[in-house]
């Protein structure tokens, strides 16, 4: 991979490399804090192969349970966290955020996904929570005095529900955490720019966010490859850019979390599709990437 692309990442989200070579991405806003460990996944440095080469972790894809795991291994070994305490999810573009304990890990004989869960929680040292996307957004949590964490999964359908507002709502309700303690960042994602949506998807958000907030980050249009030539302007189908990180921010926001504690990683998976699997730059035909979240024992 050339230098260049990742020096367009920008000033939110740094290049690292694992011991092993392994890259990722990673985030200045939690780098400042020594005891957690976290990262972002890559195309690169796996061993998945096809069109998902060289990192994903997605069976659909044609990848083997084996191949998973090792990217698994791989990718846990770069970030410094134990591949033995991952807890994964299926996520389902619900808003369910889970607290989460040593009973729920993924790995060896003890595998186990958790089903309909798009949001985990734990104030447990060493577990490290996962989420996988390709072009949603994962939500990065730390709460630095109560010393919990949270991952959340934010597609469109997650970003309605207000996901990011649920899993604040769930580390208070289960580990007292405050909102004005969090330090929340918005994880490589689609862009504005590259992510239209139908007037159906716009009205979604309308019935949840009000107004003002909406303006923030729906922003309409008509494009003529939605309708035959000689089609009259009453009957053209109105479209919308759709700035998924603005939205997630606005329900940060309105769950109390301080503007200057949210950091937007600033990153697309889709105009970056060439480090980052993109659903919306390949129809579909993508694999997956990983986020990953833990504290250390002190």
């Amino acid at each position: 991979m050339q230098k260049a692309s990742w020096q367009q990442l920008g000033e939110q989200a740094h290049f690292k490399e694992g011991k092993n070579g392994v890259p990722y991405i990673s985030f200045p806003a939690l780098e400042a804090y020594p005891r957690l460990r976290h990262g972002y996944s890559t195309r690169l440095g796996g061993v998945s192969t096809g069109y998902c080469a060289e990192m994903s972790f997605s069976q659909k894809c044609g990848d083997t349970i084996d191949q998973i795991r090792e990217n698994f291994r791989r990718m846990a070994e770069a970030i410094g966290v134990r591949e033995d305490m991952l807890v994964l999810t299926d996520q389902v573009h619900e808003a369910t955020v889970l607290p989460v304990s040593r009973e729920h890990v993924c790995g060896g004989d003890r595998q186990t996904i958790l089903h309909r869960v798009d949001g985990i929680v734990t104030n447990e040292p060493d577990l490290t929570l996962v989420c996988f996307t390709a072009d949603c957004v994962p939500l990065f949590f730390y709460d630095p005095v109560k010393q919990v964490i949270g991952l959340s999964h934010a597609g469109w359908r997650g970003t309605v529900l207000e996901i990011g507002k649920k899993t604040v709502q769930t580390m208070r309700e289960v580990y007292g955490t405050k909102a004005s303690d969090l330090r929340v960042v918005i994880g490589p994602s689609i862009c504005v720019d590259c992510y239209e949506i139908s007037e159906e998807v716009a009205n979604a958000f309308r019935k949840v966010y009000p107004p003002e907030s909406t303006a923030r980050f729906l922003f309409p249009h008509t494009k003529g490859t939605h309708f035959p030539e000689g089609t009259l302007p009453e009957q053209q189908e109105q479209h919308y850019q759709l700035d998924l990180w603005q939205a997630n921010r606005e329900a940060l926001l309105a769950a109390g979390v301080p503007s200057d504690q949210i950091s937007v990683s600033g990153v697309c998976t889709c105009c970056h599709a060439d480090l980052f699997h993109s659903h919306r730059a390949t129809g579909g035909k993508r694999g997956l990437l990983t986020g990953y979240l833990s504290i250390r024992k002190q």
